[in-house]
């Protein structure tokens, strides 16, 4: 890489700094067998449980102290031949290029873009949606 691009030692895992990262969680009971369809033969499912995490990240080091939002489903599930226990990403939707190339290429993360809305706070109520294009659902 030129001199003048930058780059970074160590895979560029640089100032992963986050300033300020407002999430809502909200998780609940499927189908199993339908789940399971969506999760590799190399994994179990642990819980016939969908997490759906939204992420508004602010002051992102790594990116000039910009911002970007995620959607993330994920499910509870065992590598078959470690035993090791974590979440399943089934699928992570951003609104930002860096973010997605970056999880994506890098780390392995299905990652793809949606855009995520800015979290609605209403007394007790948290609310967000992912539109793509402009388009909700789409």
């Amino acid at each position: 890489m030129p001199a003048h691009f930058g780059g970074t030692p160590g895979g560029g895992l640089f100032n992963l700094q986050y300033d300020d990262v407002t999430g809502i969680d909200i998780g609940y009971l499927t189908d199993g067998d339908m789940l399971a369809r969506y999760v590799p033969d190399a994994f179990e499912i642990t819980e016939p449980v969908i997490s759906i995490s939204y992420q508004k990240c602010c002051g992102v080091q790594w990116m000039g102290g910009g911002h970007y939002s995620l959607i993330a489903l994920m499910t509870p599930a065992r590598h078959v031949a470690s035993g090791t226990e974590g979440a399943f990403v089934l699928v992570i939707w951003e609104n930002k290029a860096a973010p997605i190339l970056g999880g994506r290429e890098e780390t392995g993360m299905p990652r793809s873009s949606r855009h995520p809305d800015y979290h609605n706070l209403n007394g007790t109520s948290r609310r967000t949606r992912a539109t793509r294009q402009g388009l909700p659902g789409a």
